[in-house]
């Protein structure tokens, strides 16, 4: 469609306890828009064993080297993890608990059907079911590109959406800079 999605992932940090997974067999799709207002994350995984755990998944869209959005946060209960390499599609609505649902990101990705340009950090939990033991932790880190032409309206809305947001102090300096190149225009005119 509009976009170019690069799934490169670096996985920064990992734990593993046991050997129920293959820790190095794990991924992580960005979420989709599957019918209207319904979201998946595709988890694609390798298991050792059948066994029931609680899946929590958070996302957060990198804004700068100190800045980050929390996009979503989603516990899942009693998933059913298959003996093997498989794929898991987590329904946002099968969700026991969301937090963070960042309402501009959703719309993007339900009005254009893609994630919006950026770079995404993603903590993705597998604990016991039973006791909630930790068992697996990945960081990912994923990057999504446009090819939308840079100055092209619809590559624009999408990351409005999404835009950092300015800081009073920012707001302020940019009215008073307005105001005094104004004021230069009228003197000059």
């Amino acid at each position: 469609m509009f976009s170019l999605i690069l799934s490169v992932f670096c996985v920064t940090a990992s734990y593993a306890r046991d050997n129920v997974f293959d820790s190095s067999v794990i991924h992580i799709d960005f979420p989709v828009n599957s019918k209207p207002y319904q979201y998946t994350q595709r988890v694609l995984y390798e298991s050792r064993v059948d066994t029931l755990l609680t899946v929590r998944i958070c996302s957060y869209l990198l804004r700068s080297a100190t800045d980050s959005l929390a996009l979503y946060d989603l516990t899942f209960e009693h998933v059913r993890i298959r003996k093997g390499a498989h794929y898991l599609d987590l329904p946002f609505s099968k969700a026991l608990s969301k937090h963070k649902m960042h309402p501009a990101y959703f719309e993007v990705l339900r009005k254009f059907g893609m994630v919006p340009a950026g770079q995404y950090q993603s903590v993705l939990e597998f604990s016991s079911a039973k006791d909630k033991t930790l068992l697996l932790q990945r960081n990912f880190t994923q990057y999504a590109d446009s090819v939308l032409s840079y100055g092209s309206g619809l590559r624009d809305k999408m990351n409005a959406a999404v835009a950092v947001p300015k800081s009073a102090q920012q707001k302020a300096t940019q009215k008073i800079a307005q105001k005094n190149h104004s004021d230069v225009q009228t003197q000059a005119a």
